[in-house]
């Protein structure tokens, strides 16, 4: 039967009756119009190229179990996962494997959760994704175009702590937090070309801040949040006519403003 003769059965709801095409072959031949000496020889080259694709096969099957392809060593390779939550850039969770790859959250469907590989800038877009069904995580068709990361999961949570201390503390630098929690949490046997530049988790750590403050304001009737100003660092809210003058000076400047002999005064005229 043909492939087209099958399609066609199964479109139409017909049954498909299947038999072995060397038995169907023997069936076929008919004894009586044959003297024994050829049925015989007939019986036996049927009975020698059943044994030769017996043993193709047996070859075939074993060769299959000692030599396991690449691909299928890839499917059955050990991997372990762990998620991080709130560690990516948009503030959710995140995906790690045991290789040294991270992935994020592209959708849910009813079926699972599909991840996608975390690397996607100007210059490099991997397409690596992984599909998680309860629990199970299931990889993509599509390799890795870049090497993997030294330690994914420390940076990952290294950078989940980070924003959420600045988040405590808005008035510290974020330079500063970063270097307190990379002391804390990073092993020193880690190779610092493998750790993020410090600089970098200090803008992730400020652009998360910035989801915080207030509004710019449009006019000058805005209202102060105190609570974004540190304390005793507003010293003087003035408004005279269409303007508002705001004054803002730490107890250090003021005392090194009280010791200084000389002063310049900037006046701005109007012509």
């Amino acid at each position: 039967m043909t492939r087209e003769d099958y399609r066609r059965a199964v479109r139409e709801g017909r049954a498909v009756n299947w038999r072995c095409a060397t038995c169907s072959f023997a069936q076929d031949v008919s004894v009586e119009d044959h003297p024994p000496d050829q049925v015989q020889a007939l019986v036996e080259d049927v009975a020698n190229d059943i044994s030769e694709k017996d043993s193709l096969n047996n070859c075939a099957v074993c060769s299959i179990e000692d030599q396991p392809s690449d691909r299928t060593q890839a499917l059955v390779e050990d991997v372990a996962y762990e998620k991080v939550c709130a560690s990516s850039q948009r503030g959710k969770q995140k995906l790690m494997d045991s290789r040294g790859y991270s992935y994020t959250f592209k959708r849910e469907t009813n079926v699972g959760v599909h991840w996608r590989c975390a690397v996607r800038n100007k210059t490099v877009n991997c397409g690596m994704a992984i599909k998680e069904v309860n629990n199970v995580f299931i990889r993509g068709p599509n390799e890795h175009s870049h090497p993997p990361e030294a330690c994914p999961v420390t940076t990952s949570k290294v950078s989940k702590l980070i924003k959420n201390k600045a988040m405590e503390d808005v008035f510290q630098p974020a330079l500063e937090i970063v270097e307190e929690v990379m002391l804390e949490n990073i092993d020193s046997t880690i190779p610092t070309a493998s750790l993020p530049v410090p600089v970098n988790l200090a803008h992730q750590a400020n652009r998360k801040r910035r989801t915080n403050r207030p509004a710019e304001p449009i006019d000058l009737t805005f209202e102060i949040s105190e609570e974004h100003i540190p304390p005793n660092f507003l010293k003087c809210d003035i408004s005279v006519g269409d303007r508002r003058h705001l004054v803002f000076v730490t107890q250090e400047q003021l005392q090194l403003l009280v010791k200084q002999k000389d002063g310049m005064l900037m006046e701005h005229l109007k012509l």
